[in-house]
């Protein structure tokens, strides 16, 4: 494997664990390498921006949790690595167009 998919594939890992991380450079700094190499490493790879793959992967758990699961947002935000809840529920509407609690509700209609 190249070195830029061996870095993709731990970074990958680290999002997996469902730490507190949000940040390129807080991935970066567990891997010790600079932002900007993993980026460019993952891009690489993936065709994404490291950002972007963060991102998607905390909306998949978000969306995941709250279909499947009667936790409150403010659990499923500390899951997803928000310590606000209004943090959470702003990323997740800047994302997905709607609030987690509405989401919730529309995904559970028949």
């Amino acid at each position: 494997h190249s070195r830029a998919e061996e870095i993709t594939f731990h970074f990958e890992n680290l999002l997996k664990q469902r730490d507190k991380r949000r940040f390129v450079k807080e991935y970066a700094d567990a891997l010790n390498i600079s932002s900007i190499y993993l980026s460019e490493c993952v891009k690489k790879v993936t065709g994404k921006s490291a950002k972007k793959v963060i991102t998607e992967y905390k909306i998949r758990e978000a969306k995941s949790l709250l279909t499947n699961t009667e936790k409150p947002i403010d659990e499923i935000a500390s899951v997803v690595g928000f310590e606000d809840r209004s943090n959470f529920i702003h990323f997740f509407k800047k994302n997905m167009g709607l609030s987690p609690s509405r989401y919730r509700n529309q995904s559970r209609q028949p």
